[in-house]
């Protein structure tokens, strides 16, 4: 048979040169001395089985890191061998496949990654987690939203991060609820992903929906999630208060900051003194006056001396008789001079509010130095 017939292999084995399979076979041999990733990877799909076999059935660590590095380098065509992998009884083989695929990329990964979120092993769980995180895609995120209400914490944690990681805002309020959850590591992982994410919007939408939710007891833990949270609750609904279009969600806003209390107080001053809209303001001085903090005494009485807003004067003359301080008498008094009559029946009336409210409060303080 002429030279020139013979096949590729034939021509290897006649000029003394290894086969690619002979090839491969030292270089997978090698793999736990030295770094012969970049070889095996010129090589390409040839070298995925055995890489595959190295594995899967090798002991040795290094051997098993170097085979899926040298997978991850080939790239697409050692997809199908590394899913097979995530499912070895090895833990080892699990979470090598499970980094390999995440360094690929491949979307066939998604699915098989997921479910390595439920793996015994932490390694296993962990790699899987970075994996899909370092993917990114959102095809992820229904399912990672799903493992927030896993009944593993080890689930639910690495699903927020992984989520915190991809920083879509579709998480937001399904994140916002999982504060609940009972493991203090999940909530700080999943207050970390709210973070990252940073929509305030969205998270005020989850708190305003529960709290609109037709069934009680939703309302009542959102309720009760307003006051645990307290000051970290506040943020968001004064953005939503200040920058919301919709009026309703402003007053929206106000209903939640009124179940927060007392920490909302500062904040509220703050917006309602420095906001150039008048909705805003109005909305503002109402809340004050419903919380009754004397915090919000002199303030109110700057408004009711100062704003160009007939109403907004008015609404804080009201809140003024709310609070019922006697501090604010002097302002409402002069205010019984303003020129839109509102104002001044409203100061008249919050008035005649802090004299009874104080001849009340004198008259018990006689009655219990007399006892």
């Amino acid at each position: 048979m002429a030279a020139g017939n013979l096949q590729p292999k034939n021509l290897q084995e006649a000029s003394g040169e290894p086969t690619t399979e002979e090839l491969v076979e030292q270089l997978t041999a090698s793999l736990g001395r030295e770094d012969v990733t970049d070889a095996l990877a010129e090589i390409g799909i040839p070298a995925v089985g055995p890489l595959i076999q190295a594995l899967r059935h090798r002991q040795d660590g290094l051997v098993k890191y170097n085979a899926a590095l040298a997978l991850t380098k080939i790239g697409t065509p050692a997809v199908r061998g590394l899913l097979l992998s995530v499912e070895d009884a090895d833990v080892d083989v699990r979470a090598e496949a499970c980094w390999a695929l995440g360094e690929i990329g491949d979307e066939r990964a998604l699915d098989p990654l997921l479910a390595s979120l439920r793996d015994d092993d932490w390694q296993v769980r962990q790699n899987a987690a970075t994996s899909l995180a370092k993917m990114g895609n959102k095809k992820a995120i229904p399912p990672l939203i799903m493992a927030l209400g896993d009944e593993d914490w080890h689930v639910r944690k690495q699903a927020a991060w992984v989520l915190g990681v991809i920083g879509d805002v579709m998480a937001i309020k399904p994140l916002y609820k999982a504060l609940e959850d009972f493991d203090p590591v999940v909530q700080e992982e999943v207050a970390t992903a709210i973070g990252k994410i940073g929509d305030p919007g969205a998270a005020v939408d989850a708190v305003l929906d529960a709290l609109k939710d037709p069934n009680p007891a939703v309302r009542e833990e959102a309720v009760e999630s307003l006051r645990r949270k307290g000051q970290a609750a506040v943020a968001p609904l004064i953005h939503a208060l200040a920058h919301r279009r919709d009026i309703r969600v402003k007053q929206e806003a106000a209903e939640a900051l009124l179940i927060v209390g007392e920490p909302a107080v500062e904040p509220l001053i703050h917006i309602t003194l420095r906001t150039k809209a008048e909705s805003v303001r109005k909305i503002g001085v109402k809340t004050l006056g419903q919380l009754e903090d004397t915090r919000a005494v002199e303030p109110l009485c700057q408004i009711v001396a100062k704003d160009q807003s007939a109403a907004v004067r008015h609404c804080a003359a009201v809140a003024l008789g709310n609070i019922g301080d006697p501090d604010a008498a002097g302002t409402l008094i002069r205010a019984m001079k303003d020129k839109d009559v509102r104002v001044r029946k409203a100061a008249d009336k919050s008035l005649k509010k802090i004299k009874v409210e104080r001849v009340t409060r004198e008259g018990k303080a006689k009655e219990d130095s007399d006892v």
